[in-house]
């Protein structure tokens, strides 16, 4: 799954998308802060996607649909087309 998260994050997220993300799933102002904290740089959106998807997927439950929980996530930031 990590290795799908990665293209995800450094391949086909745009540079907004992932703060959408973290706002759906509910990130606070300061856990954005920290995602963002490390990197910095014209690129620096890919690693914090990456980094947000990581900190997500260790908080998703084991009886959970990931696939599924990403889908809807996508979709809910419009896109789907990449859902």
């Amino acid at each position: 799954m990590k290795d799908v998260l990665w293209k995800l994050s450094t391949k086909q997220l745009k540079p907004g998308d992932w703060k959408k993300l973290a706002l759906y799933w509910k990130f606070t102002p300061e856990h954005i802060r920290s995602i963002e904290h490390q990197y910095t740089g014209n690129n620096s959106f890919k690693e914090h996607g990456y980094r947000l998807l990581m900190i997500w997927l260790h908080g998703v439950r084991k009886d959970e649909n990931i696939m599924r929980l990403l889908f809807e996530a996508l979709v809910s930031i419009d896109r789907r087309n990449l859902a």
